[in-house]
């Protein structure tokens, strides 16, 4: 029997008679119903489970390891638990003839651990060697944004401090939160640190100690850190094997990551085309267009003319139109011309208001002093 295949499991004396236990880890390429369906629940049932589950979690996101736990009484599914990870639980359980979906609360501390490394041959080498967890480099180089490239252009020598929230389970680091603090210090060049704070419109933003902000109006990718597979400009087309202009950038990336709204805009395009597959186009400020191709899935309320907001979740990547594997194609035009977006000067967002400069400079005084205290342990991979 392969290792993914499920286990049944028999209560002891103390528990319900006729009460028996299923688990099950989603194999790859699996859905849940196929889960089910394997535990041998009826597909009636199975059904049933599957729309009360969607109605606290997107079941279309569901992923091989993801796991399950069937608890039937007399053959009948009492609940089914599904956990995507330890912070992520959720529970269908049995009303009468109905089923309930609710997502299950998980205790977790809140802490903050520092990271310090230098960069070496990169900075995804220098966290490796240093035992930095990737994830780390990967939320340094997404909050300091337009302002450093850090994934294409840290240099030898260059050094990297990082605050960041911990969430803890059982004594245990189970996820990554905000950046709270960072700071980079290139071989060439002026040392600079960022600062996240909660607005008072629950938005978190990153600024400097002066309260300028350190964010622009639109997002330097639509994907957060991404690797780039193709540039902007001339390049062999790897379909048709001839030269062709490129009038976007390529980010590689699995089937079904989040795709976000590079800045607040309307919707110009949501449908499919033949060599851009599903693609949603937006009408942007400045007379900036940004269009966003081969994605496998629109979000809900993404049609013509729907407004959307800068970082919001507009659509999946995936694999439609011509491919050669996953990956999304992002293109902006400017005034009907394509443009590179990694190179343009997009202005900053509002600087901090007055009345809250007294409150930052406080937030400020606590996280530099994080950032620097020896006492703060500097983190490696858990």
């Amino acid at each position: 029997m392969r290792a993914a295949a499920f286990c049944i499991l028999m209560m002891g004396s103390s528990a319900l008679a006729g009460t028996e236990v299923t688990n099950r880890r989603l194999e790859q390429g699996q859905t849940i119903l196929g889960a089910l369906e394997a535990a041998n629940v009826s597909a009636a049932s199975a059904l049933r489970l599957i729309d009360a589950l969607d109605d606290v979690f997107d079941v279309r996101q569901a992923r091989s390891g993801h796991q399950l736990r069937i608890v039937r009484v007399d053959g009948f599914v009492e609940h089914l638990d599904y956990r995507v990870g330890p912070l992520d639980e959720y529970q269908v359980r049995r009303d009468g003839w109905r089923y309930i979906g609710e997502k299950r609360v998980v205790a977790f501390e809140r802490k903050v651990a520092r990271f310090e490394f230098d960069v070496e041959k990169s900075l995804w080498q220098a966290a490796i060697s240093t035992g930095t967890d990737p994830v780390i480099v990967m939320a340094l180089a997404d909050a300091f944004g337009w302002e450093l490239d850090l994934m294409r252009n840290a240099r030898l020598g260059d050094r990297a401090k990082v605050l960041v929230e911990t969430l803890e389970h059982r004594g245990r680091i189970v996820r990554y939160g905000d950046v709270l603090a960072a700071s980079y210090t290139p071989v060439k060049g002026a040392k600079m640190e960022i600062y996240r704070y909660l607005l008072p419109s629950g938005e978190r933003a990153y600024f400097f100690s002066d309260g300028t902000s350190a964010q622009r109006t639109f997002l330097k990718t639509p994907v957060g850190w991404a690797p780039v597979t193709s540039p902007f400009g001339n390049r062999i087309h790897p379909i048709f094997g001839e030269p062709r202009f490129h009038d976007g950038i390529d980010y590689g990336m699995p089937v079904g990551t989040p795709v976000r709204a590079v800045a607040s805009g309307l919707v110009t395009f949501a449908g499919y085309t033949p060599g851009g597959g599903n693609m949603v186009c937006l009408m942007h400020e400045d007379d900036y267009e940004s269009c966003y191709l081969h994605l496998s899935r629109f979000a809900q309320g993404i049609q013509t003319d729907a407004l959307v907001y800068r970082k919001q979740v507009i659509a999946w990547s995936g694999n439609t139109g011509n491919t050669t594997r996953p990956h999304l194609h992002f293109n902006l035009k400017k005034r009907g011309g394509y443009v590179d977006p990694s190179r343009q000067k997009f202005p900053r967002t509002d600087p901090l208001p007055n009345e809250l400069l007294a409150d930052f400079s406080a937030v400020v005084s606590d996280y530099s002093g994080q950032l620097r205290d020896v006492g703060v342990p500097v983190m490696a991979s858990p």
